[in-house]
């Protein structure tokens, strides 16, 4: 994609695609347009568009009248389109998709005649208030990844003692060690967001198992969690109640499996916009626990994913979004022996995530953490503190307190 230089309005701004396959395609076109401006959408060769969106609302949906669409300005503001249109059918098709701006040629409020010889009536859209369909992708990602991952956390410090993820901070809660026949515990965990992404999560999980064999535990997790988070001016909050199995397998006394999957129905409400979505949500991790001299080591390798769907909701079109995680790390604990052992934990998170508009992307970021475990004879209390990023432009910063208590 090919971007002009961007001022105050459109100043001739403009973006060219390019498409050689088959199939549909979706994308984000910013445009920062003065009152009165024309923002036009042309195509050329084997492409056509069939749905064009302004700040969640639908200006068009067909070919005829999409196709030259012409989207004038109601008032100076950021804007942002949602193109989708089509090459083919079939593959090796190719075409190009053009969208550009200009000086007004009618007055605001008014759309400009399609391809088809149609012409469609545009009302423009509210001033303020950001861009919903843009946030209902970001913030989606943001509420379903931070609660899988809040819960595969929790999991992995009930039943293995340690807490891989170092991207969380939270309370945590047990009954019986995790060499008891049965065990329960409960986890509080909390997150802040910054950057293209401001706010806060929470999840509380409560989980019992049972050992059902040499080295194998099962059991099953139900899980509350909000996010109260603001994108581009969008307050976007959820709130579900999520549960599902879970495991625990035991390879050796250095390396163990555990795993998890996760259902829930959480309530959306996007700029004002209420909906339910689906969710769905597991994860995979292989521990290892090993002395190194003096110096205890855990390390862990683990995949985790999820997918949900949203179905159409006021100007909010359906879409899929879903995410895949990978992440490595280790933790160093020092002072053997002793009631109080600081540690320096270092891991890292490969993330690729699809909102469901603009296809899939990729970041990586590291993780680092200090912190400290503190034996009180019934439990242990740790604490640590940690950052990285979830997108690139939005940085986490954690704290993470643990409580672990045997009855």
């Amino acid at each position: 994609m090919n971007a002009g230089a961007a001022a105050a309005g459109c100043n001739n701004e403009f973006y060219s695609v390019d498409y050689n396959y088959g199939g549909s395609q979706s994308y984000g076109l910013p445009g920062g347009l003065l009152s009165g401006e024309d923002a036009t959408f042309t195509v050329a060769g084997d492409f056509q568009f069939f749905k064009i969106e302004v700040k969640g609302q639908v200006l068009c949906n067909s070919v005829a009248t999409c196709n030259g669409y012409t989207y004038t300005a109601p008032a100076t503001d950021n804007y942002y389109f949602l193109a989708t249109g089509q090459s083919g059918p079939g593959t090796g098709k190719s075409g190009t998709a053009t969208y550009s701006c200009t000086a007004a040629t009618t007055g605001p409020g008014t759309g400009g005649s399609g391809s088809g010889g149609g012409t469609t009536t545009n009302s423009g859209s509210p001033t303020g208030g950001g861009l919903p369909a843009a946030a209902q992708g970001a913030g989606s990602t943001v509420a379903a990844g931070g609660s899988a991952t809040a819960v595969g956390n929790a999991i992995n410090n009930a039943i293995t003692g340690n807490g891989p993820n170092l991207s969380t901070r939270g309370l945590f809660l047990s009954s019986g060690g995790t060499s008891s026949p049965m065990q329960a515990w409960a986890s509080l965990q909390g997150r802040n967001y910054s950057g293209d992404v401001d706010g806060r999560s929470y999840e509380f999980t409560l989980g019992a198992d049972f050992e059902v064999g040499a080295g194998t535990r099962l059991g099953l997790f139900l899980s509350s969690g909000r996010a109260d988070l603001d994108i581009a001016g969008v307050d976007v909050e959820t709130d579900a109640l999520s549960f599902g199995p879970y495991f625990k397998t035991r390879l050796s006394d250095t390396y163990e499996i555990t795993g998890y999957a996760l259902f829930a129905r959480p309530d959306y409400d996007i700029g004002g916009t209420s909906y339910e979505a689906e969710r769905r949500a597991a994860g995979l991790t292989a521990n290892a626990n090993y002395m190194w001299g003096n110096t205890e080591i855990e390390s862990f390798l683990g995949v985790s994913g999820f997918s949900e769907d949203h179905p159409n909701a006021g100007a909010l079109s359906s879409r899929t979004v879903s995410a895949l995680t990978g992440s490595i790390g280790t933790k160093a604990i020092f002072a053997q022996g002793a009631p109080l052992r600081p540690y320096v934990s270092i891991g890292a998170d490969f993330h690729r995530y699809d909102d469901g508009v603009n296809g899939r992307k990729t970041h990586n970021t590291p993780r680092i953490g200090t912190g400290f475990t503190y034996n009180t004879g019934n439990g242990s209390l740790s604490m640590d503190l940690n950052g990285g990023q979830i997108f690139e432009d939005t940085r986490d910063v954690e704290l993470r307190m643990n409580y672990n208590f045997n009855f």
